[in-house]
């Protein structure tokens, strides 16, 4: 919450050709361009890329709330794996981490992580602090050496003969700078690579551009597509999709890498061996860290996460820690699931020219099954990271069947998180008297910073606030949650000031949600503007939650205005306010309602945005100490239900971009970056502003990744919760119109409140339901759950885990939830269970509910889309 205080150029031609066409036939807005895009000058492939720049540095968040979040989370709740200590209890004073800086990433058309523009991964505040921790693309080091890509190998039976194919996607290959991009295909299995006699065919990579699906103040969602095609046969043997997932203000950034099988199932007789990997030299912050050396740790299944992969079955995460050798700054990354080979030495780049190659996969560098380097040999020094994902017929015949054979749905999912932070050494607290010689330097936080045992440290430990933003997507705040009225109610009830009196009626019903914690009603904004009236209805005491930007409740920026980056672009965005009455019953020094958290007004009290009402610090400035409550507060209120769309209510349009079902704006499916040079951007993307009009509804986590659009509009409502930097929870219910918001807000009411919520999986922080009417004047005849989203997946039938895998994934270890009693959708099993509203079963099962519950029957056609 804030607080105030290669693909040939032909390729490339034709289609912009055909754009050009549209161009002429159709009118396009200019282009505000929300990011960065650019293409190189390289041949032959003349990659499209685009930038995107954190915008952490000029919003306001703030840092003493971030560090009690993480203190708080670390200290009860958080796992923090590997500790031999106990954490210290949350205390404001602890303040260690920095909410005002972000990550900057760069992306090619071919989802290699390094630009032209010295733009890959970089951590700071500004433009020069983006430039010296620059540890992909640094500009002090030259292009040609610049390691960051993927490889995808695949040996299979084609009509009866065994064939392989091998190809990757570097930026630069240590000799020419994008030049990296490879395929080769021949007849025999991966030991015959290169072998003298046989014919080894090039092949190519045919890119498609950079689609820019989302672009706001606070969240980038980009998408890159690759085909891979086997020079011999000419056919398409297999499609590399990236979707980067970047909230601006975090420090890490996500990238679904969903590889999809082409070859027809006619010919493809089986696939034998399938590897893709993830590689990259680490040079991290190569402006200060001239030596290009750091200390590092590869964490094999560093803590299990809610998300079971639904082809693998697993559910564990790995972590790679990386920090420079004077404990500057960390690179973090995290896989899921669990790698099946890791290394963090070995050469990167796989050899064009080799003849007699012995059968150990060293011409095509896949590690060896079993590899696990963790370390360097000699440390510090520069790493050079294999992420691997590797499965063979004899292991793996299920999941390698359904890629070979399934009629649809032959793709497969891997995800990286990856980010950069401070090293964070801690800080001095300061008492009252601040003479330097009185000063109290205490450090209880010493233990848990990034700890690397080749660093002279007693162990190998990944720094608390990589623990927790890893955490943050590995295991999210769910809308299992949401029930939780006993422990964690809702404290503010938002609705928009000027939205349909319909919103408000769907507020009621969700005060069955709070159970006997009904929060306060709490407007957006204050409105003097009402169209039907001259008077002020917002005047007193009645509270809001939107900041005043100059009287307008938004705020436009951009980071050169700012000085915090390179780009020029103007965001639009809202702000939360810290304490929601300005004054409460004459009292300005200590109100009891704060919102985002913070001092009041005076300075006595400081509250955090995390139940702020009994979690309250006594104290002043940066002494802080007393926690206090309100006697008559048992429970723990904390959060805000917000009920409209962005239209109506901007408390919602606030909580759109943390989450991973999303409302867009504009009026085009998204902005495709392809031969820049010739035709500019074409198309803008998508946004969060309220000028312009309301497009669709966007899944940001689906499968189906083929899908710029979803036709989610009329008809439909999300249901989605997130919480913000500084640990705000924002439940959002809202429909396209008044009448979809009243009736979701019915269904949310009634299949989440705490006795009715046990169907919802574990990780789902969005659902995105489709409303029937069978007449304009009547009320729905049904609701279908068509998707529920997780962070990183999606939940429902899994038609692989269904029909290919028989109820068993390949790996009997990885059915780590049977729990007959828990969900279905722990073990990958087909629909989550529903009310049956047979009035039989109505009678005996859901007595409870109100008489209008039967109005509500729900099925659900959710599923992990997998591309079609």
């Amino acid at each position: 919450m804030i607080n105030l205080n290669r693909h040939s150029k032909i390729s490339k031609s034709i289609f912009a050709a055909i754009l050009a066409i549209a161009l002429i036939t159709s009118t396009f807005a200019a282009t505000a361009l929300a990011f960065t895009p650019g293409q190189s000058y390289t041949s032959p492939d003349y990659a499209d890329y685009v930038i995107s720049e954190g915008t952490a540095a000029n919003d306001y968040y703030s840092s003493r709330q971030y560090s009690y979040v993480i203190n708080q989370w670390a200290s009860e709740y958080g796992p923090l794996v590997g500790s031999t200590s106990e954490y210290p209890a949350a205390n404001p004073n602890y303040d260690w981490f920095n909410a005002n800086k972000a990550i900057r990433v760069g992306m090619t058309e071919f989802g290699e992580f390094a630009t032209p523009e010295n733009a890959g991964i970089a951590y700071g505040a500004d433009n020069d602090e983006f430039d010296i921790t620059e540890s992909w693309a640094s500009d002090l080091i030259l292009e040609k050496y610049w390691i960051q890509g993927w490889t995808l190998s695949m040996n299979y039976m084609r009509q009866g003969e065994e064939r392989s194919i091998h190809a990757w996607s570097i930026y630069s290959d240590l000799t020419n700078k994008e030049d990296g991009r490879e395929v080769y295909s021949w007849y025999g299995d991966y030991c015959d690579y290169m072998v003298q006699g046989r014919q080894v065919t090039p092949g190519s990579l045919l890119p498609a551009g950079v689609d820019v699906i989302y672009d706001s103040a606070r969240l980038f969602v980009a998408r890159t597509h690759t085909i891979v095609r086997d020079g011999f046969f000419k056919e398409d043997v297999a499609k590399v999709t990236f979707t980067l997932v970047f909230n601006k203000d975090t420090k890490y950034a996500i990238a679904y890498k969903d590889v999809k099988v082409l070859l027809d199932s006619k010919i493809l007789d089986r696939i034998i061996n399938f590897t893709f990997t993830e590689r990259y030299e680490i040079d991290l912050a190569r402006g200060i860290n001239p030596s290009n050396t750091a200390y590092i740790h590869y964490f094999d299944e560093f803590s299990e996460t809610v998300y079971q992969h639904p082809l693998v079955g697993n559910n564990t995460y790995d972590v790679l820690q990386a920090f420079d050798g004077e404990r500057n700054y960390i690179f973090f990354a995290g896989y899921w699931p669990s790698t099946t080979e890791h290394t963090v030495y070995n050469p990167l780049v796989p050899k064009e020219t080799m003849v007699g190659a012995p059968c150990n996969h060293d011409g095509m560098r896949i590690l060896p099954v079993g590899t696990a380097v963790s370390d360097m040999p000699v440390e510090p020094s520069t790493p050079w990271v294999i992420a691997q994902w590797q499965y063979d017929e004899e292991e793996y015949p299920k999941l390698l069947n359904f890629l070979a054979k399934a009629d649809v749905n032959r793709e497969i999912r891997f995800v990286e998180v990856f980010g950069m932070t401070d090293y964070n050494k801690g800080s001095e607290i300061v008492s009252d008297n601040s003479e330097p010689q009185i000063r109290a330097i205490y450090n209880p936080y010493a233990p848990f910073v990034a700890q690397d045992i080749n660093a002279t440290d007693a162990i190998n430990f990944v720094d608390v606030e990589v623990q927790y933003l890893m955490h943050q997507v590995f295991n999210p705040e769910d809308l299992t949650t949401v029930g939780n009225v006993g422990d964690d109610p809702f404290m503010w009830m938002g609705l928009g000031q000027s939205s349909a009196t319909s919103d408000s009626a769907g507020a009621v019903m969700l005060t069955d949600i709070a159970g006997s914690a009904e929060p306060l009603s709490l407007f957006d904004k204050h409105d003097d503007l009402f169209p039907w009236t001259e008077d002020d209805l917002n005047e007193g005491t009645i509270p809001f939650g939107l900041e005043v930007f100059d009287g307008s409740y938004t705020e436009v920026f951009s980071n050169t205005e700012r000085g915090t980056g390179a780009d020029s672009t103007e965001y639009v965005r809202t702000g939360l306010l810290d304490f929601v009455f300005w004054a409460y019953d004459d009292e300005w020094q200590s109100p009891p309602q704060p919102i985002a958290g913070g001092d009041s007004y005076l300075g006595d009290y400081w509250y955090p945005s995390k139940n702020p009402l009994t979690e309250r610090w006594t104290g002043w400035w940066y002494t802080y100490n007393d926690l206090i409550g309100y006697d008559a507060i048992t429970y723990n209120p904390n959060g805000i239900l917000s009920v409209g769309g962005v239209k109506a209510n901007g408390l919602t349009r606030y909580f759109n971009d943390y989450n991973f079902a999303i409302t867009r704006e504009g009026t085009s499916p998204a902005a495709s970056i392809y031969d820049l040079h010739t035709f500019g951007l074409l198309i803008d993307a998508p946004t969060s502003d309220p000028s312009l009009p309301t497009y669709d509804f966007f899944p940001v986590s689906t499968w189906a990744s083929s899908y710029n659009e979803f036709g989610y509009s009329e008809g439909y409502a999300v249901i989605s919760i997130a919480r913000d930097i500084n640990g705000t929870r924002g439940l959002s219910v809202y429909g396209w119109d008044g009448r979809d918001t009243y009736w979701a807000s019915a269904w949310a009411s009634q299949y989440l409140d705490q006795d009715y919520n046990q169907w919802v999986p574990a990780g789902a922080t969005a659902i995105i339901l489709n409303i029937e009417y069978t007449d304009e004047f009547h009320e729905p005849s049904g609701f279908e759950v068509v998707k529920v989203l997780g962070t990183i997946t999606e939940f429902g039938t899994n038609l692989f885990w269904k029909n290919y895998a028989g109820g068993a994934y390949d790996q009997n270890d990885n059915l780590w939830n049977e729990d007959p009693s828990s969900p279905t959708w722990d073990t990958g099993d087909s629909d989550f269970t529903l009310p049956d509203l047979n009035e039989d079963i109505e009678r005996v099962e859901c007595e409870y509910k109100v008489w209008w519950f039967a109005k509500l029957p729900t099925k659900t056609t959710a599923k992990v889309q997998f591309d079609p």
